[in-house]
């Protein structure tokens, strides 16, 4: 009895540090690619600068031929032609934005699977059917929430550029942890084969360091 509940006990506390460990790092992971996320979108703003203006020198020219040449449309209604065009350019840029923060979130999942993948291998014996199966488990959990958050992201894109930014903050934090606490727990089931400690020793912080440094 004793010996049950000294390994549930040890079971336990190989998941919380696990889940705690893996946060650590995919909360860091998320921030950075958020970040870069912004540097690309910021360049990609700078890029389409000059278009901007040519496209405002553009519509004040068109508005002001229209008015000229046909004195039947008042300067009020161009001027909203030229409202409208600036709003659907506006749109575009929210999907440049959008398909920016599509690929940042891309690159966030496929980091976290190979950090998944290389903890799973270095710190553990596992054969490669119980591999083949964390692979397809882990990657469908993936593809599943990550279809269900680029829905929801890009309808925030759509509304509000800055108010998506909390909301990717927000929601791939929370579904990362989710996963990493799923992932402790599926790993933690092979106990023989995955053998972590009650404190981490020295030698498994370094493996998970030097795993993570070569991701």
């Amino acid at each position: 009895m004793y010996t049950h509940t000294q390994t549930l006990t040890h079971e336990l506390a190989s998941i919380i540090y696990l889940s705690i460990y893996l946060s650590i790092y995919l909360s860091i992971s998320i921030y950075l690619s958020i970040i870069i996320s912004s540097i690309y979108l910021s360049i990609y703003l700078s890029i389409y600068l000059d278009h901007i203006i040519y496209l405002s020198m553009s519509i004040v020219y068109l508005s002001y031929t229209i008015h000229h040449y046909f004195n039947h449309i008042h300067l009020y209604q161009s001027y909203h032609i030229s409202i409208y065009i600036s709003q659907s350019y506006d749109i575009y840029l929210s999907f440049v934005s959008y398909n920016i923060i599509s690929l940042s979130i891309i690159y966030i999942t496929i980091s976290n699977f190979i950090i998944y993948l290389s903890i799973a291998i270095i710190s553990s014996n596992t054969s490669l059917k119980h591999i083949i199966q964390y692979i397809y488990i882990s990657q469908s959990y993936h593809i599943s929430y990550l279809s269900l958050y680029l829905n929801h992201i890009y309808h925030m894109c759509i509304s509000h550029l800055t108010q998506s930014y909390h909301i990717i903050s927000t929601s791939i934090i929370t579904y990362n942890i989710y996963l990493s606490i799923y992932l402790s727990i599926y790993l933690s089931q092979s106990y023989k084969s995955f053998k972590f400690r009650l404190y981490p020793t020295k030698a498994s912080v370094t493996k998970i360091t030097l795993a993570l440094i070569v991701v």
